[in-house]
């Protein structure tokens, strides 16, 4: 019963916050248009078709064409669909191993506690953009190569987050109950003391997926993220990095760019919203 007021609770204070539920429901409307995308466009996003490139808005193609002929609107959806899929998989695969090395490391201490904290350390150290390009080099770009460098590189600050949590909490009563009752170490981290941490992991998760989508834009866009033929918000604003391109074809630069704001913009305002909620001081 206490369980469900509290969550009743945390509803309701979210319900409040009317930027935070404007930024869930501006999030799951992006998804949505993407993973619903051929409901929207019948059009291949890779399709080339010279005849009718650089074509206006018009009934046809909602938003135009490009200079090689590809529907705006269909890159637009399916390039989401790609850069959302690496902002996820990217800031859940750092959270899973962040969460588990910092239960380990605040719930052990001593020298394992120094060695896992010396650790990510070096790792947060590695410049990003460094390793991509290094990455790009030795074995070319790939989506793949970009989300294992976002996971390796952005672990640290939820193990970090977790740690300090778990130090905490391992002080309780409860812990000693549990210990005096013969249950493990490992039980006593995964199933009591690492659900209360996980306020603070899920709003640091959010807005790691925002950092991570304006990285792999940015990464794009340069040329050193993913492969050009595969249609992403960044490498959509790289084909229109023209002057002529900028000044004929607006829409080809605005509508990613418009796409990458809100929907960044979108996940902040959510992120907000859930920190308020789970901040045991408001």
């Amino acid at each position: 019963m206490k369980t469900n007021s509290l969550a009743k609770l945390r509803f309701e204070k979210f319900m409040y916050n009317r930027l935070a539920v404007a930024g869930f429901i501006m999030m799951m409307l992006i998804i949505l248009a993407c993973v619903l995308a051929p409901l929207f466009t019948p059009y291949d996003p890779s399709y080339i078709d010279v005849t009718i490139k650089e074509l206006p808005p018009s009934s046809e193609h909602l938003l135009g064409t490009d200079r090689l002929g590809r529907d705006i609107l269909a890159r637009l959806l399916y390039g989401g669909r790609v850069s959302i899929w690496i902002g996820l998989s990217s800031a859940v695969g750092a959270c899973l191993i962040g969460v588990v090395l910092g239960c380990i490391s605040g719930y052990f201490g001593g020298k394992l506690d120094q060695v896992l904290l010396y650790i990510s350390e070096i790792f947060m150290t590695f410049p990003r953009y460094l390793l991509v390009l290094i990455c790009v080099g030795l074995v070319g770009q790939s989506m793949s190569n970009i989300i294992f460098i976002f996971i390796a590189t952005g672990w640290s600050g939820t193990m970090r987050i977790v740690r300090g949590k778990i130090m905490s909490l391992k002080q309780e009563s409860f812990v000693e109950s549990c210990l005096a009752n013969g249950v493990s170490g490992w039980s006593i981290m995964f199933r009591h003391l690492l659900p209360n941490t996980l306020g603070p992991v899920i709003v640091d998760m959010t807005l790691s997926v925002a950092g991570c989508i304006l990285a792999e834009a940015g990464l794009s866009f340069l040329g050193m993220g993913v492969a050009a033929d595969v249609p992403t918000w960044g490498n959509i604003i790289n084909a229109a990095k023209r002057l002529d391109i900028i000044q004929n074809m607006p829409l080809l630069w605005i509508s990613p760019g418009l796409a990458i704001s809100l929907f960044v913009l979108s996940i902040n305002f959510f992120g907000d919203g859930l920190r308020d909620v789970f901040d045991p001081a408001q």
